[in-house]
């Protein structure tokens, strides 16, 4: 029982293969902007944290 891998090595390969491993980094890329947008959220809301609150204008 060998991998797809193994097989595209032995050329063997699947035609199918090219296709699926396209499919399968378009999934990881989208996972990988979801968490650079979840950091940036983070840092913008620790940057809106830290921020001193403006001074209150007494009248």
């Amino acid at each position: 029982m060998g991998s797809r891998l193994h097989d595209l090595e032995k050329g063997k390969g699947d035609a199918t293969l090219v296709a699926d491993l396209d499919e399968e980094m378009g999934h990881m890329i989208d996972a990988l902007h979801e968490v650079e947008t979840d950091f940036d959220n983070l840092y913008k809301q620790s940057s809106r944290a830290s921020m001193p609150a403006p001074p209150q204008s007494q009248q």
